[in-house]
């Protein structure tokens, strides 16, 4: 969940905000002390990295702030605006900023310090001079009395809170000898200020910002790599991402003619993205090559903050095969995706009776590869972080209670044979409801056993 914050023109004198979640939501400067209307916004923001080098545990709380100071020449207007988000143990909260008009502080960087934005308690009167913003230059932004709310059951605890390096955090309730925070007995956390610098990008300037590829100057929309692994399987992240550097840059349209653009991707994120794929990357940057994997080189114009993304698949003729051993099963009754955690994934319903590659396993009966998450068995989809409850593929197997028939419908029996009580069915996945309102389980393709028989 984030909270945006939103600075508008030159004559802005007061900022106020409501808390939003979900959705990134402005917050515009007013002429006077009333609650700007939060509407969505399309501008661009800055995304800063989250490379704090404070190790991370359980009981990491990270905090991303990313704004975008933009600057129209013609129009005279100024705007900052952005997110401040936080996330612990994978769930983002939103920031809790108890008042953004006397929270907000936009300082030029230069010797007199000169602020261009603030709240004078003195006179209780904005102080306003966004109209000295200049495009390129650099500010700083300090924003006090953010609070985040974790909940009950995250009361008293000690929390190491992780920032971007370029990032400074301050106030009564961040220990800056360990940097963390103690949660109170409601699980919040209030009164913190965060600093951080923001460029003024060109807001009339419309110039997107492409990757080409240097050798035939064409724009690339996706990338691709082959690189060799070492003798011992290995790539480094270092000498990969120069590599990448070297085959593509990125460009912008500029005052009649194309300017390079700096690429911001590092060597830190190119382990994040690494690591997200389950390669795991070694202190000294090197990894286990498998034979295909993304790269996503990032560009950002200093000019109009336009940015652009170019996803590079490196191919590794000796690396390790990243595909899995298939087979096609058909799903007896329709089925949700998972995770690897047990938890549903989206809507999406494999249909009764489809086919579907899932991992194999020669050594299983079945010949599938059985996946135990949270004590329930899965099998997975191949080659894809997805799946299927075992139940609704293989069928579980269920004792007779009573002699039984096999119905092809509600009033049409499947066959002439009754099974015997004492034996065992297989069955697939949950009870169904047939036409006359009794429940049945699914015994094969248009097949059923009343539920009542087990």
């Amino acid at each position: 969940m984030k909270k945006n914050l939103r600075i508008v023109s030159a004559a802005a004198a007061l900022l106020a905000v409501a808390p939003v979640a979900a959705v990134a939501m402005p917050v515009n400067a007013a002429t006077a002390a009333t609650t700007a209307s939060a509407t969505t916004t399309n501008e661009p923001t800055v995304d800063l990295s989250n490379t704090g080098s404070v190790s991370e545990s359980k009981d990491t709380l990270n905090v991303t702030p990313s704004f975008t100071l933009t600057r129209g020449p013609k129009s005279n207007s100024t705007k900052l605006q952005g997110t401040l988000e936080a996330s612990l143990n994978g769930t983002s909260v939103t920031a809790d900023v108890a008042d953004v008009a006397k929270g907000v502080t936009l300082t030029a960087q230069n010797a007199a310090k000169t602020t261009l934005y603030s709240y004078d308690t003195s006179t209780n009167q904005v102080v306003n001079n966004l109209s000295d913003v200049h495009v390129g230059g650099v500010y700083t932004m300090t924003l006090r009395g953010v609070g985040f709310s974790f909940g009950k059951a995250n009361a008293g605890k000690t929390l190491t809170l992780k920032v971007p390096n370029n990032v400074t955090v301050s106030g009564a309730n961040y220990n800056s000898q360990d940097h963390t925070v103690t949660l109170d007995q409601y699980g919040n956390v209030t009164d913190l200020t965060f600093t951080l610098d923001v460029k003024a990008y060109n807001s009339e300037d419309t110039s997107a910002v492409s990757f080409y590829d240097k050798k035939s100057g064409l724009v690339a929309s996706q990338g691709s790599y082959m690189k060799l692994a070492d003798e011992n399987g290995d790539l480094n992240v270092n000498t990969l991402l120069d590599k990448l550097k070297g085959k593509y840059e990125a460009m912008q349209f500029e005052n009649g003619s194309f300017v390079p653009v700096t690429v911001t991707t590092t060597v830190d994120d190119v382990k994040a993205e690494l690591e997200k794929a389950g390669i795991k990357v070694d202190a000294a940057g090197n990894f286990e090559a498998p034979d295909t994997f993304t790269v996503t080189l990032n560009a950002k114009s200093d000019f109009n903050g336009k940015t652009a993304s170019l996803p590079v698949v490196v191919t590794v003729p000796n690396g390790k095969s990243t595909v899995e051993p298939s087979v096609s099963k058909t799903v007896m009754h329709a089925a949700y995706y998972y995770d690897k955690n047990g938890k549903r994934v989206g809507t999406d319903v494999v249909p009764t009776y489809s086919s579907v590659n899932l991992v194999s396993d020669s050594s299983a009966s079945n010949g599938l590869k059985t996946y135990t998450i949270n004590g329930k068995s899965y099998y997975k989809v191949a080659n894809e972080d997805k799946y299927l409850a075992a139940g609704n593929v293989t069928g579980t197997s269920r004792t007779l209670k009573h002699n039984a028939y096999v119905y092809k419908t509600s009033k049409k029996r499947a066959n002439k044979v009754t099974l015997k009580k004492g034996s065992s069915v297989t069955t697939y996945g949950s009870p169904v409801k047939l036409a006359n309102g009794k429940l049945y389980y699914r015994v094969g393709q248009a097949k059923y056993v009343k539920v009542a028989n087990f």
